[in-house]
């Protein structure tokens, strides 16, 4: 006995208790969605259509960031429930676009309280599970890249569901002589990998596609408020975290001295103009007392002065029909420009997208800079250390 979802321009839409069957025809996009729903083995079982005379999703909202899909919350019709098993894999295609823009695993469900009817689905994107694979390895006299293939080849993609494709890893032409990762998280081997290579963007997209790209600075959106911004901008100056004198430690221990002290850094106009706000910070293991120093400076250019970050609401994912919809993504960045004509550059650090109501898709971005930890400075001298010096096998043991 087949069970009807819906049925729009792009086919329709049929779901049996054994086999699933739908066709994504190459039409233009059209308002709405469809949403497939795939068991552990891959199979995929179901797809929920906005174009359904009857919605079954009442709502549903999905990350993205700079490690690419993210947290996932859905509330569905409860005669669905069959399809929503745990480790369950849902794809979204909004604009009924043959690629997804997003893919997750379903963490857990429950009935909502308020309405027995509905059925609330939570879950996460695939760089959860990056988290809790682990890596043994060493590598010598090998290219980055190479580097970031295998783990992405063997580490990751055959120990998961996550695709490997060579042609998301960019090309690196850092050499590294060696390193090692023993009983190691994954993502924690790509973070120290990604300070070697100018902190390099990775993550898992909406086709569950491991990439590993140069970071992005390019503009790459363009809105405008009232014709394209509904919902307004937010914009806030960070002054959190603000810090003009440092005192500098080292890592290693001066013999002579019995002390690692390295010397005071300061920035006399930030003191100038926000009074003395002052911190203590250690300098990784592997700089002298000279290069702390150098270290120090470099990080005090990055945290004297204060950050801009916005909000913005209601963001038209569609502004021209001529063309197809924007997917807007955690990287680079987009111009924005207020009532007055001013305009604002900002990275695009957290994108939210929201579907309600059937066929509504609204998008909520969170752009900025936000103001680096002290640990994420280190990393960024630690980069500039390393290719200045070209790091000797002592010192990448040791990243």
């Amino acid at each position: 006995m087949a069970f009807l979802l819906g049925s729009n321009n792009l086919g329709t839409t049929v779901l049996r208790k054994s086999e699933f069957v739908f066709l994504f025809a190459d039409l233009p996009f059209n308002e709405g969605y469809n949403l497939c729903i795939y068991d552990r083995g891959e199979k995929r079982v179901a797809l929920i259509s906005s174009a359904s005379d009857k919605p079954q999703i009442f709502s549903l909202q999905f990350t993205l960031d700079a490690n690419g899909c993210q947290e996932f919350t859905l509330e569905v019709d409860n005669e669905l429930r069959e399809y929503f098993e745990h480790s369950n894999r849902i794809d979204v295609h909004p604009y009924f676009d043959k690629d997804p823009w997003y893919s997750g695993i379903i963490d857990d469900t429950s009935l909502k309280q308020s309405d027995g009817t509905k059925l609330v689905v939570k879950g996460s994107g695939f760089f959860d599970i990056i988290k809790g694979l682990p890596i043994n390895r060493s590598f010598e006299n090998k290219g980055l890249s190479e580097i970031i293939g295998t783990i992405a080849l063997d580490d990751i993609s055959k120990q998961s569901r996550i695709v490997y494709n060579p042609d998301m890893i960019s090309t690196s032409v850092y050499q590294v002589n060696k390193i090692e990762f023993l009983n190691q998280a994954v993502d924690k081997a790509l973070e120290q990998l990604a300070t070697l290579d100018g902190n390099a963007q990775y993550g898992v997209n909406g086709k569950r596609e491991f990439y590993w790209l140069p970071q992005d600075d390019n503009l790459h959106w363009y809105r405008f408020l009232d014709r394209q911004l509904s919902g307004g901008l937010t914009v806030q100056t960070v002054t959190k975290d603000i810090y003009n004198r440092l005192l500098i430690k080292c890592g290693k221990l001066d013999t002579e001295n019995k002390n690692n002290y390295a010397g005071t850094i300061e920035d006399a106009v930030s003191r100038g103009r926000r009074g003395l706000k002052w911190k203590e910070l250690t300098a990784p293991d592997v700089l002298d007392t000279g290069d702390a120093l150098r270290w120090g400076n470099y990080e005090l250019q990055k945290i004297k002065d204060p950050v801009q970050k916005a909000t913005l609401e209601e963001v038209e994912l569609w502004p021209d029909r001529r063309f197809p919809p924007e997917k807007i993504e955690a990287r680079g960045k987009i111009r924005v420009y207020d009532h007055d004509g001013v305009k604002y550059d900002l990275p695009v650090a957290k994108v939210q997208y929201k579907i309600t109501g059937g066929q509504t898709i609204s998008v909520r971005l969170e752009i900025g800079s936000p103001q680096p930890s002290l640990e994420q400075i280190a990393k960024d001298f630690y980069l500039k250390i390393a290719r200045d010096t070209a790091l000797n096998e002592q010192n990448l043991k040791q990243i």
